[in-house]
């Protein structure tokens, strides 16, 4: 039986209500956001048997600095749920505010940000990965489902100037995983960069200036608390 199942741990049924009530209407990847989270722990389960109550709602609410109201803090969302789950929703957010505001190149950025990653603890290694293995396979689905891969994969340009990040993620982490997680996150980081260059989209940085870049309210709220 899955944490999921129930009779639910208390915390594991809090951050369920939370994520439910807050994600409501808004979609990750073309799904509704909470079955993203859904996702998330249920991928995470296949590699890691009976992870802990506190790292299932740091993944079931990793999402929320981007949907929660702007009166509610971090500090104040994750109270009662554990160092843990505050710890997986900061670095989580951190690095998707990172990625955000990066055009390109293995910058020494990108480089410290990596290794902050890397040398964070297993949790928050477990859940961003299987966070990533879900985002990969989701983008990977539509790709084969698209009328024209060409159009998709030059949509998804974003992301596609990004793979050599999550190609030097997984050479960082890889040690610090399961390995049947660690070959899974390779396979598709592979046949993603293999996707987008047959439908011809090249992982260089792009020569156009980089978006406006505001770090969500939350991350602020993380990296200048009481401010």
């Amino acid at each position: 039986m899955g944490v999921l199942h129930l009779p639910r741990h208390r915390k594991i049924q809090e951050a369920l209500d939370i994520a439910r009530s807050y994600y409501q209407g808004h979609l990750i990847d073309g799904q509704p956001a909470l079955a993203h989270a859904v996702q998330v722990v249920v991928t995470l389960e296949r590699y890691v048997p009976d992870p802990p109550p506190d790292a299932i709602a740091g993944i079931l609410l990793h999402d929320m600095p981007e949907y929660a109201p702007d009166k509610l803090t971090l500090h104040a969302l994750l109270r009662g749920f554990g160092v843990t789950a505050h710890r997986i929703v900061s670095s989580i957010e951190r690095e998707h505010d990172r990625l955000a505001r990066w055009a390109g190149g293995m910058t020494a950025e990108v480089h410290a940000c990596v290794k902050q990653l890397s040398d964070d603890n297993d949790a928050v290694l477990l859940a961003g990965s299987a966070d990533k293995i879900v985002a990969f396979t989701s983008v990977l689905r539509r790709s084969d489902r698209a009328a024209d891969a060409r159009v998709y994969w030059h949509g998804k340009r974003p992301l596609v100037v990004r793979l050599p990040y999550f190609r030097e993620y997984h050479r960082a982490v890889a040690h610090r995983l399961p390995a049947p997680m660690a070959d899974e996150l390779s396979r598709l980081i592979d046949a993603a960069e293999t996707s987008a260059s047959r439908a011809g989209c090249s992982i260089r940085p792009s020569t156009e200036p980089a978006f406006q870049y505001e770090p969500s309210r939350m991350v602020r709220d993380v990296i200048t608390p009481g401010d």
